[in-house]
């Protein structure tokens, strides 16, 4: 997760482009890619492709990095949820079913 932030910083900076330019480009809260950039959050393929779009770069982020964004989802961040099928015996889980297993997660490691 980190490596991706770091390019999109790099390649953010060799561009000349602010987190708020680039956000405000995407139409989406400069938070975000803040998040990104630090390694907090993995973006999904939607977003990498609007960054690819904005900074002119090619596919090639996307496609090297699809395989690391879907081996660390983040279940916590409730924005990509929906970008995902999460099932549990053929049905979708709701969101409502993925937070109680988040905090039924978190009450087993406390």
């Amino acid at each position: 997760m980190d490596n991706i932030g770091k390019m999109l910083a790099e390649i953010r900076e060799n561009k000349g482009i602010s987190q708020r330019e680039l956000a405000r480009r995407m139409d989406i809260d400069h938070a975000y890619i803040s998040r990104i950039e630090k390694g907090v959050i993995n973006p999904n393929i939607k977003y990498l492709q609007k960054i690819e779009k904005v900074l002119q770069v090619g596919i090639n982020l996307t496609i090297q990095n699809e395989k690391e964004i879907l081996e660390n989802i983040e279940l916590t961040n409730y924005d990509h949820i929906n970008e995902y099928n999460l099932t549990v015996d053929g049905k979708r889980l709701s969101q409502k079913e993925i937070k109680l297993i988040v905090n039924l997660i978190r009450s087993l490691r406390e």
